[in-house]
């Protein structure tokens, strides 16, 4: 019984995203995501910003979420097929 339940445990938390964040309304932003839908479920980013590197773009938004009575502050970089491809925490303030 308990190699069953290890399966269960162990298939829920490798099917978990990578990194994601609640927006706030409910919707969750995950890696993978398109950025009309993160911009539909998240709305616009508090900053963005286009950085180039060798032979393509990647646009960096950053979402500030007020959670637990702090605002905590993500980067989502986006990769020039308009994929998120990571989220970063940075960090929280008062």
């Amino acid at each position: 019984m308990k190699t069953v339940y290890m399966a269960v445990f162990l298939l829920v938390i490798l099917t978990q995203p990578a990194f994601s964040f609640n927006c706030g309304n409910g919707k969750l932003l995950t890696e993978g995501m398109h950025k009309y839908q993160v911009i539909k479920d998240c709305g616009s980013p508090a900053s963005s910003q286009i950085v180039w590197r060798s032979y393509s773009y990647v646009e960096e938004w950053v979402y500030i979420q007020r959670q637990y009575g702090k605002k905590q502050m993500f980067l989502v970089r986006i990769d020039s097929r308009g994929v998120v491809s990571e989220i970063i925490w940075l960090g929280e303030s008062k």
